[in-house]
């Protein structure tokens, strides 16, 4: 009997121990080496994916990488980004998928592009699924690149109603992958397609997201970091904050060199909107904030804080299409503290006390008619 159950309880160690050590770092080692012409590797950005930050891979001339990097994730991806004078920047992804891995690139001097000759250990995004949801959404993936060659990729420019027209076809694809992800649950694409493209998007609830993940994906990773690290963001998106809780006073310059605090506006109520200029979402809800603001001038104000890293386009954007409220650019701190690595566009409504009375994200009012 001693001996049954010291068998047993032998078994439920390692077993234990296998959990344990899925959700503890591995050491990844992998191999990157060149044939053919000699190119600029200034061109050529490589960055490994370990969970929660991205590693760039320094290359410093055209000869063979050898790295060793730890990862939380058990398939970590490696990226390759290659910047191309005769055609548009291309992405090259796999999934590392043991712990000792190689990739021979052969760089084509007339064509100006790389090769993967030879993997080892590796699983390309197309073997993995990417090129089955290239033909399962294929007329969505279609009117998407159409639109986005039309104005050259550079969004920067265009008016709102255009700018919703992109949205509508980002929605739309961002659809179908929820399609995909449903009848390829299996699929290390599918997972990363949640991972990457779904969560934090403004489009779905923490009550839809969270059934589709545990109805599909779950049961198939579960004894995964993938899997504690979807847990994780999915329930950080229910936010934190609630209803009735009191903002931070902080202290910003805005763009016109003004220098405020944020209780120097109690009195009257104060709409606050997180954005960027690269997010689609937060420019096709612009005209309904100006529409607001017009509304209620002089007795409502609104501040928009910018995660925008390039200050001159920023600034083009904001003066095109007449922002005339009150604009802040850098306050990266800020904007993290009140949920915008979880996703944007934000938007709060602060009451003339100062209290938080409306939260895009917990009303789910992603449309902002309950704002309205």
């Amino acid at each position: 009997m001693s001996k049954v159950l010291s068998y047993k309880f032998f078994i439920l160690l390692l077993y234990f121990n296998g959990i344990i050590s899925v959700y503890g770092q591995k050491k990844f080692n992998f191999t990157i080496s060149f044939t053919g012409s000699a190119f600029n590797t200034k061109n050529l950005t490589v960055n490994f994916y370990e969970g929660y930050n991205a590693q760039s891979i320094l290359l410093k001339s055209f000869n063979k990488i050898v790295e060793a990097q730890t990862s939380n994730l058990k398939y970590p991806v490696l990226e390759f980004f290659y910047f191309s004078s005769k055609h548009k920047p291309t992405i090259y992804r796999f999934f590392l998928i043991k712990y000792n891995s190689a990739i021979k690139i052969n760089y084509v001097l007339d064509k100006d592009e790389l090769i993967f000759e030879e993997t080892n250990g590796v699983l390309s995004f197309k073997d993995a699924g990417q090129k089955m949801f290239e033909e399962f959404a294929k007329n969505e993936l279609s009117r998407l690149q159409v639109f986005e060659k039309k104005y050259n990729y550079d969004f920067t420019k265009l008016d709102s109603a255009t700018l919703n027209q992109l949205n509508n076809f980002t929605a739309a694809l961002r659809d179908k992958s929820i399609e995909f992800i449903k009848t390829n649950p299996k699929s290390l694409y599918s997972l990363w397609l949640f991972m990457n493209e779904v969560i934090g998007k403004p489009n779905y609830s923490f009550e839809y997201l969270n059934t589709i993940y545990s109805k599909y994906l779950q049961p198939n990773f579960k004894y995964t970091f993938e899997n504690k690290y979807i847990l994780s963001e999915l329930d950080t998106n229910r936010l934190a904050i609630t209803a009735n809780t009191p903002y931070q006073n902080v202290s910003f310059t805005d763009l016109s060199g003004n220098k405020h605090k944020v209780k120097d506006f109690r009195g009257k109520p104060l709409i606050i909107m997180i954005w960027a200029t690269w997010c689609v979402p937060c420019i096709a809800e612009i005209p309904k904030l100006k529409e607001l603001y017009l509304k209620f001038e002089n007795r409502l104000e609104l501040i928009s804080f910018s995660l925008d890293n390039n200050e001159k386009n920023y600034k083009r954007f904001v003066t095109k299409n007449s922002m005339d409220w009150i604009n802040v650019y850098g306050r990266y701190d800020f904007c993290k503290v009140y949920g915008a690595d979880k996703g944007i566009p934000q938007v709060y409504l602060i009451d003339k006390n100062g209290t938080i009375v409306y939260s895009r994200s917990i009303f789910k009012d992603y449309d902002l008619n309950k704002l309205s």
